[in-house]
């Protein structure tokens, strides 16, 4: 995103200050002390550490900040950042301000917490540098000997955190039904990086490395699953050009966007997702080249539809949409999340005079204080809360939303 600012305001006279993660009180007063001194006509907040909110704050002490507009590009914390937001309504509605989500899913979420958020809430996806991440001509051969993958496999890849909210375990698990259900020659390769989070909305947490094991013990009795640990970005591209099809099943509370799937496509892969959150707006960008699989509450948990799982397996390794689609893949890809086109769209955006910031909901505030009381289980009813299902309606599967009506 710095990248495609540097194109925004190329013709503006722009200062850039990074902050480190720290928010005490006199670190955040430093930086808006220095913001102030600039006198500028446009404050963007960019990174989403330390959250934004952190420096709002303390914007009424310099009345010449007052003049300032706010944009501020929000992250997949926004809900555990509630209290910090809501202590900093006061100084929001004295800026025109303008929010920008990276998801259609996400910025519909955002919107319901905000009193005018149709006014100030909009979305731009997060850039890919496309001049990386491509299609790739190379061959892999020596991925495929270390792996003993033949030209027969069909090779599905996720990529990300290996953590209950991403539904590892159960794709490891839907994989082998798979497998066992159809005589198709399939391999699933998984890197990233383990946590123990667990279900921290409704309190369920993991004791150290008990999901590690659990991930470990399901791979090592399987030579059809590859992990490959956490990659470099090069290692990435890799074996993104490896692969024949990018999948992840993640149900995670605040999947805002999804990196892994946007590089994957721009490297030509046809995506299999789960219909949740941000997801779902790749599978409406590559409707011709993505798979849904709904997400269902089951035992206190969003899971994928088993049998909906294993029928968009099937479906993707008969077809391999990779194998004629890969260029045009690539291309829509490109055409949609390039630093070009993100700075084309971010800078329509920008023609558009922001807003005054009315205030927050009824329902953020509640949101606040449930973060704020009840941090380890703000949404903890029987299973989901119905506040849960109400305030997260953009992000719940299709087949959710008809459960909940």
């Amino acid at each position: 995103m710095h990248k495609v600012y540097k194109n925004i305001l190329i013709d503006h006279d722009v200062e850039y200050i990074e902050t480190k993660g720290e928010v005490s009180k006199s670190y955040c007063l430093k930086i808006v002390k220095r913001i102030a001194s600039i006198n500028p006509s446009k404050v963007i907040f960019l990174d989403y550490k330390p959250c934004s909110s952190h420096f709002l704050h303390f914007f009424d002490l310099y009345p010449k900040l007052l003049k300032s507009e706010i944009i501020i590009h929000l992250y997949g914390d926004f809900t555990l950042n509630s209290p910090s937001w809501s202590q900093c309504s006061e100084a929001l509605k004295r800026h025109k301000v303008k929010i920008i989500c990276a998801s259609k899913e996400q910025s519909e979420f955002v919107a319901r917490m905000i009193l005018n958020g149709k006014d100030v809430v909009s979305w731009v996806p997060f850039p890919i540098d496309t001049d990386f991440f491509k299609v790739s001509t190379e061959k892999n051969e020596a991925l495929k000997k270390k792996h003993k993958i033949s030209e027969e496999d069909f090779l599905f890849l996720y990529t990300g955190r290996i953590s209950r909210q991403k539904n590892v375990l159960e794709l490891i698990e839907l994989f082998n039904k798979f497998k066992s259900s159809f005589n198709l020659k399939s391999k699933l390769i998984i890197a990233g990086p383990f946590d123990n989070i667990g279900v921290s909305y409704l309190g369920r947490h993991y004791v150290s490395e008990s999901y590690s094991y659990k991930f470990n013990e399901l791979v090592s009795k399987n030579d059809d699953i590859i992990y490959i640990g956490n990659l470099s970005q090069k290692e990435l591209k890799s074996y993104y050009n490896l692969s024949d099809c990018y999948v992840s099943l993640a149900a995670h509370n605040d999947e805002d966007f999804g990196m892994a799937p946007a590089e994957a496509a721009c490297c030509g892969l046809p995506l299999l997702l789960s219909d949740w959150g941000g997801f779902k707006s790749f599978l409406a960008m590559f409707r011709l080249f993505s798979g849904s699989v709904p997400i269902v509450e089951n035992d206190g948990r969003m899971k994928p539809l088993e049998n909906i799982s294993q029928k968009r397996m099937f479906e993707f390794s008969a077809k391999n949409i990779k194998k004629e689609k890969v260029n045009e893949i690539e291309r829509l890809a490109h055409s949609n999340l390039s630093i070009s086109k993100i700075t084309e769209d971010l800078g329509q955006l920008f023609k558009n005079k922001p807003e005054k910031f009315i205030g927050f909901t009824e329902d953020f505030f509640a949101l606040a204080n449930l973060i704020r009381d009840r941090a380890d289980k703000p949404f903890l009813s029987d299973s989901y809360s119905p506040f849960y299902h109400k305030i997260y309606k953009s992000y719940l599967s299709a087949r959710e939303k008809l459960n909940d009506n």
